[in-house]
């Protein structure tokens, strides 16, 4: 594993017990894919860019919420893609790891469901 993967868990782990912190986004790229994690205050999604951009689903939010993406933008992100941050942490794993997609998670298109709201 690579310095800048281990940083990046530890630091996704370190937010994963901040509960106060906004709502905002994170990447990480290996190779031709980037791994980008929302982190919330208990809860985070994941959105998997490969050419097509797959996002988590089957998760806890029932609308759609708001995450910073850099400094000064926000975006909307569908309704059910927030999970647990437990779970997201282990995409995050399984991505370092293994560079592929969780199977721990549902996936769907982030076009499709973000038209779907």
């Amino acid at each position: 594993m690579s310095e800048l993967a281990r940083e990046f868990l530890m630091y996704v782990h370190t937010r994963a017990n901040d509960r106060s912190a906004k709502r905002e986004c994170w990447s990480y790229t290996r190779g031709e894919v980037t791994l980008t994690l929302g982190l919330g205050p208990g809860v985070g999604f994941a959105l998997w860019t490969d050419g097509t951009e797959w996002i988590t689903t089957g998760g806890l939010n029932e609308d759609p919420v708001t995450y910073e993406t850099d400094e000064d933008t926000t975006e909307d992100f569908p309704a059910g893609c927030e999970h647990p941050i437990e779970v997201i942490i282990g995409v995050l794993e399984r991505f370092v790891e293994h560079a592929d997609r969780s199977s721990d998670v549902g996936w769907a298109s982030f076009r499709a469901a973000s038209r779907r709201e």
